[in-house]
């Protein structure tokens, strides 16, 4: 039973990526799960805990997801450790206050949110401007900074977009959530990335999507093959 529901997956993974074309040579999903991040990952089931009445469109296996390719992301740009705790804590509460689908004020609301009640030993107001930034463009997020900080040198101006981008990239990398079984009427663009390399990530995320959705009931194996439960409670669903 195991080995045919690791082939369906496999199977299923190809087959959906067959779409996208000129992608970077594809990293595979166990070249990540060497990355430690109990303690990030604690600290998401602590949040989501504590704050489940305001984090009802993005749940915790989201932010998970987020942590897990952000920190591959950081890692090979060579973020430092100091700088890549500054990205965690973003990642953690990036949707914290998403309560309804489509609100596009989330993010601002999240980084104010976070400038009252976040950490004392850590810069907020690093953390609060990659919240309220994680979800806009270039020219949005470069006026904000220049808002924001507006006496920071341009090395700390640059490293600050540099973790901005790492969190955006890694945010929509998990974009296989929404519809896992990925129609070519509805696939993710990759040029959405701030960093194209960054697209190396994309069938790893689908597997992970794949493997969670399964793993929920969202998703079953029959015949061989990956397809959508008939019955799923919302309480299942990631």
């Amino acid at each position: 039973m195991k080995n045919l529901r690791e082939s369906a997956i496999l199977g299923h993974v190809a087959q959906k990526m067959q779409i996208y074309k000129n992608l970077p040579e594809q990293v595979p999903l166990k070249s990540l799960m060497n990355i430690d991040l109990s303690t990030p990952y604690n600290k998401v089931s602590e949040v989501f805990t504590s704050y489940r009445a305001f984090a009802k469109t993005h749940g915790a296996q989201h932010t998970k997801n987020v942590l897990l390719f952000a920190n591959y992301l950081g890692a090979k740009k060579g973020i430092h450790p100091v700088d890549m705790e500054i990205i965690n804590e973003a990642a953690v509460y990036h949707d914290l206050l998403h309560v309804k689908a489509g609100n596009v004020k989330h993010a601002e609301a999240g980084a104010n949110w976070y400038l009252e009640n976040g950490r004392d030993d850590i810069s907020k107001s690093e953390v609060a401007f990659l919240i309220e930034a994680h979800e806009i463009g270039h020219k949005r997020y470069k006026a904000l900074l220049d808002e924001r900080f507006p006496d920071i040198t341009e090395t700390h101006k640059n490293l600050l977009i540099k973790c901005l981008e790492v969190l955006q990239d890694a945010d929509k990398l998990d974009i296989f959530r929404y519809e896992i079984e990925n129609p070519s009427w509805q696939r993710f663009d990759p040029t959405r990335l701030n960093d194209p390399q960054s697209a190396e990530l994309m069938s790893a995320s689908l597997e992970l999507n794949v493997r969670q959705s399964l793993d929920s009931g969202y998703l079953q194996v029959k015949d061989g093959q990956i397809i959508k439960a008939k019955i799923i409670s919302k309480q299942k669903r990631l």
